[in-house]
């Protein structure tokens, strides 16, 4: 997407610093109604099994930030009730048009009936591509218009699925194989065949729309407040293939007894899906998202025109559903969201709302050297209660909260700026087919900007520039990093703060509108600004 020249580094330090590990908890009790007015002494928290102390605590109810019971003298302010953005995510590549029209009449009823007017949405779909039909946006008409659009771009051809297609293929397989044409085990071999093909096809699919999710939660990665991601989609198999297999067993094995029964299973696949999964999860919670899964799967249609006779499906429709649901299940408890199927919708809409209205947020200070993903578990002391959070942590240099923060102005400007940045663009010139150069030039106040005296007497301090290219689409370059030193003598302080810091480069861009983001940090100061600009690159 984007290319830019390497300048000498600067041996700048990366430094993890976590002060305080916030958890957001929602707490039920056996009937799954919220549980208020409760204090830090009914929790528990653990870190790698290891019990934390908690030592931040306050309460949610209503929506609004309240003081914890028995709690009233504590020092430290009780924060002001985070902002709130949605994604609303719905993987459209084999949604049924009727379905898909179902959902979108759900999320806008949710928009209308169950959102604040301040909340923050943004709509993006996915069809063998990522589409972000709207960046994060208060304005309800033109959430209607995106949810719109994803309605109207289902297809019935795109309602079957792999699945079915195996089904169709082994059918008549086995009626070759009845009409005595074909040995049995020769057309088992052909179905178990095809039903490799199709887990590998179910694989790839997975990876796709699992990558898709990844880019979609980019993009408010560095937005602050809570995250929510609701994502409604169709086939994600925890365990690929294992139904299509079975199913085919099921319909061989009346035929093939003893050594030359029909008991394969699928090889490859299962391992590798349940980690693509669980590091979903992960990122997710390093993102601070929690994701609320809706199961959009339309039952496979047992008639088949080949043979003009029904399928036997001996469950496996059933088996199908709870493949996908499981999966759902899986992202959802990993970062203390929820799963639904088609049929819990409405219960599905009714949890957010109620998690974002009842809730408690527990801190506490790690312990030990922090590196990569940690495991959190929460639970509490009284067992009638049970508490849903997130059950991992990934701890971030200031250098990759910066990069999310880069990615997040791509598609909604930035809510703090600390620091005055400016971005300037040339006009994009043609390099190769399909590619161009565009010159930025990026400048920032220097009056702010942090300078520490030297041994020698000298004024040093360093600024890093961080940009990155995206689509409207949702495409984005890599994240470009350059640390800059700065060096000078006392005499030439006050000419230095009149003459604003100043960075350029010349990037690498493709036809078509271009989104460009920069962030400057004061690396000394830890003081951040943002700007963005369109290059739109277009042949002459």
């Amino acid at each position: 997407m984007a290319a830019l020249p390497l300048q000498a580094q600067m041996p700048v330090v990366e430094s993890i610093e976590v002060r305080v590990v916030n958890v957001d908890v929602v707490v039920t009790d056996r009937d799954g109604k919220p549980v208020t007015a409760l204090t830090k002494e009914d929790f528990e928290i653990l870190e790698e099994k290891r019990p934390q102390k908690i030592t931040n605590f306050y309460e949610v109810r209503g929506g609004e930030s309240v003081q914890a019971m028995g709690q009233m003298s504590q020092a430290a302010p009780v924060p002001a009730a985070k902002p709130r953005n949605f994604i609303l995510f719905v993987d459209n590549r084999t949604m049924h048009p009727v379905l898909c029209k179902r959902v979108v009449a759900e999320l806008k009823k949710f928009v209308d009936e169950r959102l604040r007017p301040e909340d923050q949405v943004t709509v993006i779909s996915w069809s063998n591509k990522l589409n972000i039909e709207t960046p994060l946006t208060t304005d309800r008409g033109t959430l209607h218009a995106a949810l719109d659009k994803i309605a109207n771009t289902a297809t019935p051809a795109s309602a079957k699925s792999e699945f079915q297609a195996l089904q169709q293929q082994c059918t008549r397989l086995l009626d070759v194989a009845k009409s005595g044409q074909m040995p049995f085990r020769l057309a088992y071999e052909e179905c178990i065949g095809d039903a490799r093909i199709q887990t590998q096809r179910e694989l790839l699919f997975s990876r796709a729309v699992l990558n898709a999710q990844e880019v979609a939660m980019s993009t408010v990665a560095g937005v602050d407040g809570k995250k929510i991601v609701v994502m409604a989609g169709t086939e994600l198999p925890v365990r690929p293939g294992v139904d299509m297999y079975n199913w085919a067993n099921s319909i061989f094995t009346r035929y093939m007894r003893g050594f030359d029964a029909a008991i394969k299973r699928p090889d490859e696949g299962a391992h590798e899906q349940r980690k693509m999964l669980e590091d979903l999860g992960h990122r997710a919670n390093a993102n601070g998202a929690t994701l609320y899964m809706l199961s959009v799967l339309m039952p496979t249609d047992n008639y088949t025109a080949v043979n003009k006779t029904g399928i036997d499906d001996n469950g496996a429709d059933v088996a199908r559903s709870s493949n996908t649901e499981e999966a759902y299940e899986l992202l959802a408890k990993a970062t203390g969201g929820a799963a639904a199927p088609m049929s819990g919708i409405g219960r599905l809409f009714d949890t957010i709302s109620t998690d974002l209205d009842s809730y408690y947020s527990l801190g506490y200070r790690p312990s030990g050297e922090v590196k990569g993903t940690r495991p959190i578990i929460v639970r509490m002391k009284n067992r009638n209660y049970t508490a849903r959070a997130r059950q991992s942590y990934a701890p971030k240099t200031f250098d990759d909260q910066m990069a999310d923060r880069v990615v997040a102005n791509i598609f909604t400007p930035a809510r703090a700026n600390e620091w005055h940045v400016q971005l300037r663009t040339g006009a994009p010139r043609l390099v190769e087919r399909g590619r161009y150069a565009v010159d930025i030039e990026v400048l920032a106040d220097p009056q702010s900007f942090t300078l520490i005296r030297q041994d020698n007497g000298e004024l040093a301090g360093v600024f890093k520039v961080f940009v990155a290219v995206g689509t409207p689409q949702g495409a984005l370059s890599t994240i470009f990093r350059q640390p800059n030193e700065v060096r000078i003598k006392s005499a030439e302080l006050k000419g230095f703060r009149e003459t604003p810091l100043r960075f350029t480069a010349t990037l690498t861009v493709r036809e078509g509108e271009n989104l460009i983001s920069v962030g400057m940090l004061d690396h000394l100061g830890q003081q951040a600004g943002f700007a963005r600009a369109t290059a739109v690159a277009t042949p002459k």
